[in-house]
């Protein structure tokens, strides 16, 4: 299919902060195997691969993709995506900002005179 997978976008925004989680836990289990008997396996990585799949299935199934014929609207659209979500940021780290500037009663600060 030629398009965008508009599902897949914001699938990816979960999944990919669970890849390094999956990566070092997986590195960690040779050691922590070595300690716990096979018997009592530790199934962190189990769950956490249960979670990608199912997501990733979710993705596959309920799929709406944005047709874009030229490569150069494909990557315009996908500037156009990270330009949303850097703005996004921006604006929450700004209200998070002003947040931690307001006193304990709800108003801004007294300027030093």
């Amino acid at each position: 299919m030629n398009g965008v997978n508009l599902v897949g976008i914001v699938l990816n925004v979960i999944i990919v902060p669970m890849v390094p989680i999956i990566t070092i836990y997986g590195f960690a289990s040779l050691f922590l195997y070595a300690i716990v008997q096979r018997g009592g396996r530790i199934r962190v990585e189990v769950l956490l691969m249960k979670v990608v799949y199912a997501l990733s299935t979710f993705g596959a199934q309920y799929a709406i993709f944005l047709q874009a014929k030229h490569v150069v609207a494909k990557y315009a659209l996908a500037v156009l995506f990270v330009g949303l979500a850097i703005r996004a940021y921006v604006h929450a780290m700004k209200k998070k900002e002003k947040t931690k500037n307001l006193t304990s009663e709800g108003k801004p600060p007294k300027p030093d005179a």
